[in-house]
């Protein structure tokens, strides 16, 4: 087979050159691929920066301790109210505190937890009542002793004239003051009242305020007290 005997050869030797490089291009296909899968390098972080944290949080701890210190050192001048317990914490009913005034005066007082509010609102409507009692009671007794006398009473020469019975113009006319003084009182007991109502409105309101004193940096960079005020 003199005429194969080239061609045979060069195809002999292209598969030996195939065979030799098949390994080298496993191996360079198995180095990207293992590059490929290898995640990217976290951003390095400097010494300075992972420090800062440390240092802000001294800083913190120290004012903040050094705030309370002056709360605890002005306890006596916040304000602040010293009751504790859910009573306190609770909002109040403006409304409510409203209705308990007006229907039994001082009851919005006591319901908006002010003592001395409610025995003054209840003393101040308790003397209105009694002048008022005092006066009808007056009335009442005048208008009897009024009723007890004629009013008209012959007069004149001989009885030819009418008059009014002085006696009955006496009474009728200590009734008629009477009278007017117990309208008066009436009129400053319903003042009374109204305050009362209003003033258990507003302080349902303002139940849950808190004011208290808390230190502060001027502007200049001078230190001073702010006054909180706190729904």
């Amino acid at each position: 087979m003199p005429g194969k005997g080239p061609a045979a050869g060069i195809a002999a030797v292209a598969a030996c050159i195939l065979i030799c490089l098949a390994p080298a291009d496993r191996a360079r296909a198995q180095r990207q691929s293992a590059t490929d899968t290898i995640p990217p390098p976290a951003p390095a972080v400097s010494d300075t920066a992972a420090a800062a944290p440390a240092v802000s949080d001294t800083a913190s701890v120290g004012t903040q301790w050094s705030s309370e210190r002056i709360k605890e050192l002005l306890a006596g001048e916040t304000g602040e109210p010293r009751i504790e317990g859910s009573s306190w914490e609770r909002r109040k009913s403006p409304r409510t505190a409203m209705l308990c005034a007006l229907l039994v005066p001082g009851l919005g007082q006591i319901y908006n937890e002010k003592p001395l509010k409610a025995a003054i609102a209840m003393g101040a409507e308790m003397f209105y009542l009694l002048r008022i009692i005092d006066n009808a009671r007056r009335e009442s007794r005048e208008a009897d002793l009024r009723d007890s006398f004629p009013k008209y009473v012959p007069c004149g020469l001989e009885g030819a004239d009418i008059c009014l019975n002085s006696d009955w113009r006496y009474h009728n006319a200590w009734m008629e003051e009477y009278k007017e003084r117990k309208i008066d009182w009436v009129w400053w007991s319903a003042g009374t009242v109204l305050v009362i109502v209003l003033d258990a409105y507003v302080d349902a309101h303002l139940h849950d305020m808190r004011f208290r004193l808390e230190p502060a940096v001027a502007p200049g960079g001078g230190g001073g007290l702010a006054a909180v005020i706190g729904f």
